[in-house]
């Protein structure tokens, strides 16, 4: 753990990496870090695809690969070799978040003074 602490530079970002780890923990029934190290790479690399599976029915998508991202630096500052790109392909589309959609008839109201009041 000590590696893994010592591979994140922001202190926020060590606080939500734990969380993440914490729920992937949490979700695989392992009650420590040391019993998680001890598995076997091919039971890891079920157990990660099978958390994906679990996440994509109850995450939104956009949500999934940082939820990722602490779990391959944990493995991979602890030698522990999984093959993420295929883990990376189980990951779903993401969403693409675009602004809202405005018709032509209220276009005219973008200019008036009172765009930001205005109910379009």
């Amino acid at each position: 753990m000590l590696l893994f602490d010592s591979a994140i530079k922001s202190v926020q970002t060590r606080k939500v990496y734990g969380i993440c780890l914490g729920k992937f923990l949490k979700w695989t029934g392992i009650k420590s870090i040391d019993e998680l190290t001890a598995l076997k790479p091919q039971t890891l690399q079920i157990m990660v695809e099978d958390y994906i599976i679990y996440l994509r029915k109850n995450l939104n998508p956009n949500s999934i690969p940082p939820q990722f991202a602490p779990i391959e630096l944990f493995f991979s500052m602890n030698d522990i070799a999984l093959n993420w790109k295929k883990i990376r392909k189980l990951f779903p589309e993401t969403i693409q978040k675009t602004g809202r959609i405005i018709s032509c008839k209220q276009t005219p109201k973008m200019s008036s003074a009172n765009f930001l009041d205005s109910d379009l």
